[in-house]
């Protein structure tokens, strides 16, 4: 039966997943999951159990040995637990806590790692989550990793051709919902050929998460060449700047088939090399061809998802084309890949889809297109009540006195304000949130840490669930209210807003 796993990111880069079952039959299960989503160390938390069944004890024992003897788990920590381990003291990698509470932080001190908690109490998995990683207890974002891998199937039923491959922009922070989805997508690498990253920075990141699927940079700092070849990152080349500055270094360094993706300008005019300037590209990339193993050549769709600009898009692909024509001609290499529909140009462009597409925004079930009605929203962001208070009339609320109640009213304070990505013009254009399925308007500024409702003749109390979007429609009405996009709402979510992962396996 398949269950629900929680995972979040703690402090020292670390992974961290949540096994709450009372059985033991669970623990493969989890620990096969967290095993395949990176390459980094995994340590195993048990938590509570106390193990007499001789029978059970033997098994986990044997499996847990078996695991820590191939080094595929690093350490097995008991903390309140015992099963059986106390006659294999010989055995370093397990460690015994019996310490008080305060203790504990010094000792979880674990870094660069996976750690899987199987706790059987609540308020100890609560306890030991806090000191590897933030506290899920006042703002939250949620998000639905299954929903996530429907949406990618999803854009993949679009393309005819079984053959085409996938990209999955990764750029900040996975548009802010977080680099633990690049784990997952490892999960199922076999879906994923590629993961787009903005900078050189970002595949640091993602590298250093245990993720070993290929990373391209589209804007590569190539001052930072010996990084990006630490990190078996692969650069976009733009220009004959670029270029020349790479063909330099690897030249220097006796350094052969390094590989490369190429973009060009088809009409959006930010990056890429220009259709005239192909003959001297490939007279280069022929001349120094030991140097290079070209993966990819790409453009940039401008504006995929705007009807009226269908004529527009329309002569980007076709200058794609003449470019891809040339390239065949020029280079007999049949493994590069020629890409230009982005997430809205799957829907709108299927036939574009050449070789790859690179899906970004839509995985989170946010489909611009508005075409796609069996798409999953992936995520929710909450919140909850600090304080109430019943306020008189015509006194204020919030700095500067913008607020003021006309009556005798009841007002709320919530755990959220600009710190945390909200957007000040929100609460100034009659925005709101909502408690128990109920309109709560904002009243007085946004400010920094927290947010003013005004919650007259709603039962609300202390540490209630406050949503701020549960759907695309009510993100979408931030974003009309705001006049501010839904790409900027989401990647300005800050990282003092919680992220909770929830996958079912």
């Amino acid at each position: 039966m398949k269950r629900d796993l929680l995972l979040y990111e703690g402090y020292y880069n670390n992974t961290i997943l949540n096994d709450c079952n009372k059985y033991f039959s669970s623990l493969k299960k989890s620990l096969d999951f967290l095993i395949r989503i990176s390459n980094n160390k995994k340590i195993l938390i048990i938590c509570d159990f106390i193990l007499s069944d001789n029978y059970v004890c033997s098994h986990v024992k044997y499996y847990l040995f078996d695991l820590l003897n191939k080094n595929i788990l690093h350490k097995v920590i008991l903390f309140h637990s015992e099963i059986g381990f106390i006659n294999h003291k010989n055995i370093i990698n397990i460690t015994h806590i019996f310490y008080k509470n305060h203790d504990i932080i010094h000792f979880l001190k674990l870094y660069d790692c996976d750690i899987l908690i199987k706790a059987l109490k609540k308020s100890n998995l609560i306890k030991i989550n806090s000191f590897l990683g933030k506290p899920i207890n006042k703002t939250n974002l949620i998000i639905d990793l299954n929903s996530i891998i429907k949406n990618i199937d999803l854009y993949r039923s679009k393309i005819n051709a079984s053959n085409v491959k996938i990209m999955i922009m990764a750029k900040s922070y996975f548009y802010g919902f977080g680099n633990i989805i690049g784990n997952i997508l490892q999960y199922y690498n076999k879906k994923i050929s590629y993961l787009g990253v903005a900078c050189v920075e970002e595949g640091i990141q993602l590298r250093k998460k245990g993720i070993n699927i290929p990373i391209v940079v589209m804007n590569s700092d190539l001052d930072s060449l010996d990084i990006i070849i630490y990190y078996k990152l692969e650069p976009v080349l733009y220009d004959f700047n670029t270029l020349n500055i790479l063909i330099h270094y690897l030249y220097k360094n006796k350094i052969y088939n390094f590989p490369i993706h190429i973009k060009f300008n088809t009409g959006m005019n930010r990056l890429g090399f220009e259709y005239n300037d192909i003959t001297k590209l490939l007279y280069i990339l022929s001349k120094y061809k030991v140097f290079f193993d070209i993966k990819s050549v790409f453009s940039h769709l401008s504006s995929s998802k705007i009807t009226k600009l269908k004529d527009f898009c329309h002569k980007q692909i076709d200058l794609f084309k003449h470019i891809i024509s040339v390239f065949n001609k020029k280079i007999k290499n049949n493994k590069i890949l020629f890409h230009i529909a982005n997430t809205a140009g799957i829907v709108n462009y299927p036939y574009a889809s050449f070789d790859m597409i690179r899906i970004g925004i839509g995985i989170y079930g946010i489909d611009l297109t508005y075409s796609l009605s069996n798409i999953n929203f992936a995520s929710k962001l909450n919140t909850s009540i600090i304080q109430i208070k019943n306020v008189k009339k015509n006194e204020y609320i919030g700095y500067n006195c913008n607020g003021i109640v006309d009556k005798n009213s009841k007002i709320a304070t919530v755990n959220i304000g600009y710190g945390d990505g909200l957007f000040t013009i929100y609460g100034k254009k009659n925005g709101f949130f909502e408690i128990k399925n109920n309109k709560v308007n904002i009243i007085g500024n946004i400010c920094m840490d927290m947010t003013m409702l005004n919650v007259t003749g709603l039962n609300c109390k202390k540490n209630d669930t406050v949503t701020i979007f549960n759907s695309f429609n009510s993100l979408k009405r931030i974003s009309d209210i705001s006049n501010i996009s839904i790409y900027e709402l989401i990647s300005n979510i800050s990282f003092r807003v919680s992220r909770k992962y929830i996958i079912k396996i």
